[in-house]
């Protein structure tokens, strides 16, 4: 995309009205609508920056997952307002509740995204602050999953816990101590650590903390997709945004 069509994208997203309307449910709600509203609009920065770096021309069609209450997706839509919007989530009343509100389709997730079946291919897949809570097998296996449900071109943006979080975690505890430390020993001796919240979750889920190079490497195994960019704390200056898109690395260059 050029220069000029994506800031023809902010420019109209900065005339739009954003949905104001906070459910009383939204996990993602800690009564500060500033900051709220400002790591939603920032999710729709990163991805602004992330499609000049790639050959899509126009975004007919987004998956955002997990969609939660809609913190990103009520950006994307004041920025894509004319775009075929699907919200997905384990929190069937977050996915009901964007559907209601920003207009699309839902679709229930599930604990492993590769039992999923969606009915489109997308332009743009946002996942924001679902695989810094997973292991590196899940990262593994779903970015494959993500990148296949693209349409040529389309683009995947996820994020991660980079760095920074380890600051983070000093001043906002995530997970115990001791499954911290846990976490940092094999950050320190492999480049990735992870835990889960607690034992026996009926959705195992946790905190992981990840270098770059660990998740470049996975995205570099993935066959038919080109890295775009991997930007430290580019999202809400905090988590790492990593984007892929479906154009062969091995393409020649065309004309």
């Amino acid at each position: 995309m050029e220069f000029g069509e994506a800031a023809a994208i902010l420019s109209r997203y900065r005339q739009a009205k954003i949905l104001d309307t906070i459910a009383p449910d939204d996990l993602m709600w800690r009564g500060d609508r500033e900051w709220y509203f400002a790591i939603g609009e920032s999710g729709l920065m990163a991805i602004l920056k992330v499609l000049v770096a790639g050959r899509l021309k126009a975004v007919h069609d987004i998956l955002d997952l997990p969609c939660g209450h809609g913190r990103v997706a009520r950006h994307l839509r004041a920025a894509f307002p004319d775009a075929h919007m699907t919200f997905c989530d384990l929190n069937p009343a977050a996915v009901e509740f964007c559907v209601r509100n920003l207009g699309g389709d839902g679709v229930q997730s599930a604990p492993d995204l590769t039992t999923l079946a969606f009915e489109r291919k997308f332009d743009l897949i946002w996942v924001g602050s679902l695989l810094p809570h997973v292991d590196l097998e899940r990262i593994r296996r779903w970015l494959g999953f993500l990148a296949a449900q693209l349409k040529e071109d389309g683009i995947l943006i996820t994020t991660y816990h980079g760095a920074w979080s380890i600051m983070m975690h000093k001043l906002f505890p995530m997970i115990t101590d001791e499954r911290w430390a846990r976490i940092l020993k094999g950050y320190e001796e492999t480049g990735f650590g992870y835990e889960p919240y607690r034992d026996g979750m009926e959705y195992p889920y946790g905190i992981n903390l990840s270098r770059p190079a660990v998740i470049v490497d996975l995205a570099a195994a993935i066959d038919g997709v080109r890295l775009l960019s991997y930007h430290e704390r580019g999202w809400d200056n905090h988590q790492d945004v990593m984007a892929l898109a479906r154009t062969c690395r091995l393409e020649p260059w065309k004309n």
